[in-house]
């Protein structure tokens, strides 16, 4: 299980997580099911690092946490991390912790349109996303 699942950056991870609210095994969770722990990936898209962001994303929680963004920097570990946990903690503020993860990957107004139509995640690849972070979550609650 722990190949599969590894635990990589423990200490940016449960210190950034504490600073803004968020369960870290969440934001391990959240790492796994994007980028399985690789910094340097990119998607097609055009999401950056360990936490996949894109470039928009990461400029907006940049300046919610009071940093300087520098797209350079996304593939830095604990500079992704913390844009990324920075992000989480705004959609938890915003949805149930699923709902929020389902922002995380379709859009924070895709989410929103869906809940107001009363209609399940819309694109088949956000309902996968959602299953791989709520599995991925379980084993590292489990795991530690």
């Amino acid at each position: 299980m722990r190949a599969y699942y590894p635990v990589k950056y423990r200490e940016p991870i449960e210190r950034l997580s504490l600073k803004y609210g968020v369960d870290p095994r969440l934001t391990q969770a959240v790492i796994h099911a994007e980028s399985k722990y690789r910094p340097r990936a990119k998607s097609p898209a055009g999401a950056v690092g360990l936490m996949q962001l894109m470039p928009s994303t990461a400029a907006q929680a940049a300046a919610s946490a009071g940093l300087v963004y520098d797209p350079a920097r996304l593939t830095e570990p604990e500079y992704n991390i913390e844009l990324g946990v920075c992000y989480l903690c705004y959609l938890t503020s915003k949805f149930d912790l699923w709902d929020a993860v389902a922002a995380y990957n379709a859009g924070e107004s895709n989410v929103r349109r869906w809940l107001a139509a009363g209609v399940p995640y819309l694109f088949p690849e956000t309902a996968a996303y959602v299953r791989r972070v709520r599995r991925a979550l379980n084993v590292y609650k489990f795991y530690g």
